[in-house]
């Protein structure tokens, strides 16, 4: 098992869907699949605002503080 994490960041506002599968195998061609068989795929939709972010460089100088006060990486 492993497990993948991602960050996608847009270049201007508005409605976006992005859909994505998973790739894998050592010859051209071959594809992942789940424990059921099927190759494993996804998707998800969403609004990007062009309202400006709440949020603040934390003390650390790295981490990113947002306005309901998460840090994120």
């Amino acid at each position: 098992v492993a497990i993948f994490r991602w960050d996608v960041t847009a270049v201007k506002a508005g409605p976006y869907k992005l859909t994505w599968n998973v790739e894998g195998g050592v010859e051209p061609g071959q594809s992942a699949e789940g424990s059921d068989g099927q190759p494993i795929t996804g998707n998800f939709e969403g609004d990007v605002s062009d309202a400006p972010v709440d949020a603040e460089v934390a003390k650390d100088g790295k981490s990113v503080v947002t306005g309901d006060r998460k840090v994120r990486y």
